[in-house]
């Protein structure tokens, strides 16, 4: 995710839970236990590794679950990461992609605005992908609650061990902001500002 990228809470986590068992997971009340204790709102999903690795990186999959924190303007954010034999960890966030190109630009840079010295500023972004890049590549979880995944992939319903994972890139989705606000990057917006999403797309060698 960019810096355009906007926090994202839930106060209620029955929202993001389906299946009885993760309420009583262990690994998913220690994260949410880090949450408690970090004073955040609900929880907060991890959209604050916003690496772009090279277009095609792999890594190897270890199994692991783990709760890692960002600092981000002072404020610690627990999110949930997996580990690599690369040693590289990666958001579990961050690769749940998206389910569908809808309003996703792929050929275009996108404009993004923001606030500079009380100002309104400009940059811009653009999607890049792979080489004959076909969306039936993404890893399309087998839940979208976020929690719910994650207590998954701890009791090893999903068993990651040793799966290949493939970054295909990252692409674009242009909003205009509803409110005016700031992001956890402390980029500040006005109501009214072209805004944008940035998200990571990763292909699993299930």
């Amino acid at each position: 995710m960019h810096l355009s990228q906007q926090p994202m809470f839930m106060e209620n986590k029955k929202v993001l839970i389906k299946k009885s068992y993760v309420e009583t997971n262990t690994f998913v009340e220690s994260h949410l236990k880090e949450v408690r204790d970090n004073g955040l709102r609900g929880f907060y999903p991890g959209a604050v590794d916003c690496t772009r690795h090279p277009l095609g990186q792999q890594f190897t999959l270890t199994g692991a679950i783990f709760t890692k924190i960002a600092t981000l303007n002072g404020v610690k954010y627990p999110y949930i990461a997996l580990g690599t034999q690369e040693g590289r960890d990666l958001s579990l966030a961050n690769m749940m992609g998206i389910s569908s190109l809808k309003g996703i630009d792929l050929n275009n840079e996108v404009e993004v605005n923001y606030l500079d010295n009380g100002k309104m500023a400009t940059r811009h972004l653009k999607s890049t992908v792979i080489d004959g890049f076909d969306f039936y590549q993404v890893w399309q979880p087998r839940t979208r609650l976020y929690l719910e995944l994650a207590a998954m992939i701890a009791e090893k319903d999903l068993d990651l061990t040793n799966v290949r994972v493939t970054y295909l890139g990252c692409v674009v989705k242009p909003f205009i902001a509803k409110i005016s606000g700031e992001d956890i990057f402390g980029e500040r917006y006005e109501q009214g500002y072209k805004r944008a999403m940035e998200y990571h797309l990763w292909k699993l060698d299930l």
